[in-house]
């Protein structure tokens, strides 16, 4: 977004909040038009001070909601406080709605990948294995979240073991064109890496891998190549991965496309709309490899998902529920992971004896699964999230499983706020100046318990993905206070209102003049 882009958006929403500053104010001056109201008023200083806060305050209110996303303090304070809530929720997995299929991972650990020869590249031999493995156990999906960029030999020939999973892969593709049995032929998605990622203002660049200069292409629906980025705040030191990436606007042999996401292709085939998904993402499609799409629309609708364009939108937070570490450590494998019904979510296996030919593994636990090979082995491919460190297979497990269940974060609407703003200002001037001065520190308590409130909301409702903006009441408090601190901004306030309602009983009064000669 560029800076003129910025300066619009605060300039609107700075009117936003003075136009409901002035939509109150005017409702409020038609009321001291009525003698009675304003007789009340004069003779009652709590209900006064009662008019006068609901309309400063609301107006604030207002103001603060809409620019709470886009002011550094309240992002970032947003951040820590749904990290917060939401490793109370690490390990309460749902049940599977729709009976999607569980996980199966195959980790290349540490004892894997030693008993190796601990190479640099994931050797392209034992690859093919885990693939075929993955293949004959009738797997639903499979995931292959490694790295497949730069050949095993950089110069010379191609590598006998790359040219085995350029051979299985073509060989793949041809004969599941044939393919009856199409259980055989379960999809398998390969991750597209990128030179250069994208901006607001030109498409990001993929990887030209050995795969596609060896002629392996895309054959949907059984080969197809997704992306795997994450996004992470700009304040965040830590960098955790919070937010994913569903799509990334691509140039590719001189053509703007869009690829789609791991996440995003995983979702849309297991729920059986891979064509209204293509359909859907040629709305966000790049103008040209020079330009990315400036228009983009509020949302993607499609396979009954409704998806922000925005890719630091708090509805583009992964909820993490399934844990890498227990007890501090990476997990005993084989480890499984049980949804809140006792049904198995994810099992996790170590790859050492798929990947051996023959493999002598127990195929079984694959079948019907969506299973991901990744790796964890030293460290490479971990990465924080707001429930603990995990390798990225398992990020974009818990990503697919986020999308799947439909849990993704959905916040609370601005009337809920209105209402919830509301009361605060009522207790606040109800302490402030409906009792005596020794009870007037109460109500400082009395909205540490609202906010206690709101955090049991937030965390009971958070199950579901509802999630009340804390940092909103914070701010409100925040400037409350600020403001009963400087006096003369209070003054301020009441004379400015007061001259508002003097300018509407004047262009009033010229309106019942005007009507009186004309009629």
């Amino acid at each position: 977004m560029t800076i003129y882009t910025w300066i619009d958006l605060i300039v609107v929403l700075s009117l936003l909040g003075l136009g409901l500053f002035i939509g109150l104010g005017i409702i409020v001056c038609l009321l001291f038009l009525w003698p009675r109201f304003k007789e009340f008023l004069q003779t009652k200083s709590f209900f006064r001070n009662l008019v006068v806060n609901q309309v400063i305050g609301l107006s604030l209110l207002s103001l603060i909601f809409f620019l709470t996303p886009i002011i550094p303090s309240s992002v970032e304070l947003q951040d820590y406080t749904l990290d917060f809530v939401m490793s109370l929720y690490r390990g309460n997995i749902p049940p599977r709605t729709e009976k999607f299929p569980a996980f199966v991972l195959l980790d290349i650990d540490d004892e894997t990948h030693q008993s190796w020869g601990s190479p640099a590249l994931t050797p392209r031999d034992k690859l093919t294995n885990l693939i075929d493995v993955a293949v004959k156990a009738k797997a639903r999906l499979i995931v292959v979240d490694i790295a497949l960029r730069e050949p095993t030999n950089k110069e010379g020939p191609l590598h006998v073991n790359d040219q085995k999973l350029v051979t299985y892969l073509k060989n793949y593709v041809v004969q599941c064109q044939t393919e009856k049995d199409k259980s055989r032929c379960p999809p398998i998605i390969l991750v597209r890496t990128l030179s250069k990622i994208a901006t607001e203002f030109s498409p990001a660049i993929p990887h030209v891998n050995f795969l596609d200069e060896a002629g392996v292409i895309q054959a949907k629906p059984y080969l197809q190549r997704a992306s795997v980025q994450f996004s992470s705040s700009k304040l965040d030191p830590n960098q955790n991965d919070r937010y994913w990436r569903l799509w990334e606007p691509i140039c590719a042999e001189d053509k703007p496309d869009i690829l789609p996401s791991v996440v995003l292709l995983t979702t849309a085939i297991i729920k059986g709309c891979t064509d209204k998904m293509q359909m859907a993402l040629t709305s966000v499609q790049p103008q040209s490899c020079d330009k990315n799409k400036t228009s983009l629309p509020k949302s993607l609708n499609f396979c009954s998902l409704s998806i922000s364009t925005d890719f630091l939108d708090i509805e583009q937070r992964v909820m993490y529920r399934i844990p890498w570490l227990v007890g501090g450590k990476p997990p005993t494998l084989p480890y499984v992971a049980y949804d809140n019904l006792g049904e198995p979510i994810l099992t996790i296996f170590s790859a050492k004896p798929y990947a051996e030919s023959p493999s002598q593994a127990n195929l079984e636990p694959l079948n019907d699964k969506i299973v991901v090979i990744g790796g964890s082995y030293g460290g490479h491919d971990v990465y924080p999230t707001p429930i603990g460190d995990m390798p990225g297979a398992l990020t974009i497990i818990n990503s697919i499983h986020t999308l799947l269940q439909g849990i993704t974060i959905k916040p609370v609407s601005f009337s809920i706020w209105f209402g919830i703003g509301f009361g605060f200002i009522f207790i606040f001037t109800i302490f402030s100046y409906g009792l005596s001065d020794k009870w007037k520190s109460l109500g400082w308590v009395a909205l540490a318990i609202i906010i206690a409130g709101l955090s049991y909301y937030t965390v009971i409702f958070f199950d579901d993905g509802t999630w009340l903006n804390f940092a909103v009441p914070l701010v409100i408090i925040k400037l409350f206070h600020f403001f009963y601190q400087k006096p003369w901004l209070r003054e301020l306030a009441v004379l400015l209102f007061n001259w508002g309602c003097d300018l509407l009983k004047f262009v009033i009064g010229l309106f019942k003049t005007f009507l009186t000669k004309n009629s």
